[in-house]
């Protein structure tokens, strides 16, 4: 099993919650200039190369991580040694609130898939930021909520979509979070999956993963080259994912980061 990142490895940039362009995204965004800065001095920033576990199923669930930039993965493996894919992380997040809450084992493990730079508040940190600003622990427990909501709707959404939408869909959040400059024309990015990690979240065998993407690539809605994908038009991606086609929240903001 790896190991996960040590102190060795501390990223060394200064990563100042005072002015994080994070900020408005996490349970904490509500404190005061001096509580931002107590708890500033009590993260712990590191940087994770890719390949790098931040943690493993079952390890105690101590503390919460903010993905400060980079993206994670979240797997965990079956009894029987097969390993499912279930999240993708992007910055902004927090990852752990769910097993340092309910006081288990994380049920995941987290890999960054890039360089990953992720801020650490450990058990001490958060308990007595709690204590000192109660609402914060209601902020996490709504955040803990809407995931679960939008995990249960995507569920239901998922039964009504074909491979094709439901490819073509996971390309727009990627290109969101990944494409260069966000351009309405030939945007592209560099594919941080393998096609056996995209079949998995998605919940497709990998050979029809891979005919769907060739279908999709002849029909000129992507270009694969190698792990460089190519939309030659943002408009025709959303067609084909048939956004408007499904019930529910399907906005591609929301797919990845509750998936």
């Amino acid at each position: 099993m790896k190991k996960c990142a040590k102190s060795a490895n501390d990223y060394k940039r200064t990563v100042s919650c005072l002015n994080c362009p994070m900020l408005a995204q996490v349970s904490w965004r509500d404190l005061n200039a001096d509580s931002l800065k107590s708890l500033d001095t009590s993260k712990i920033v590191r940087t994770h190369k890719k390949g790098e576990f931040i943690f493993h199923q079952g390890d105690d669930g101590d503390g919460i991580w903010c993905v400060y930039s980079g993206f994670l993965l979240m797997s965990n493996v079956s009894k029987n040694g097969n390993e499912r894919v279930v999240r993708i992380v992007t910055k902004g997040e927090t990852i752990g609130a769910r097993s340092f809450f309910s006081g288990e084992k994380h049920t995941l493990s987290a890999k960054a898939i890039l360089e990953t730079t992720t801020c650490y508040l450990r058990r001490g940190v958060v308990n007595e930021l709690i204590d000192s600003h109660p609402a914060v622990a209601l902020q996490f427990l709504h955040t803990i909520s809407v995931k679960l909501r939008l995990a249960q709707e995507k569920t239901q959404q998922y039964v009504t979509m074909n491979v094709r939408e439901k490819i073509s869909f996971m390309v727009l959040q990627l290109t969101k979070q990944l494409g260069s400059g966000g351009r309405p024309e030939n945007s592209s990015f560099h594919l941080p999956l393998t096609y056996k990690d995209m079949a998995n979240l998605l919940g497709i065998a990998p050979e029809s993963f891979s005919r769907t993407v060739k279908e999709l690539s002849d029909d000129g809605v992507l270009e694969f080259n190698k792990r460089i994908v190519k939309i030659p038009s943002l408009s025709t991606l959303r067609r084909e994912a048939n956004i408007n086609g499904h019930a529910g929240d399907l906005s591609p903001e929301n797919w990845i980061v509750y998936n």
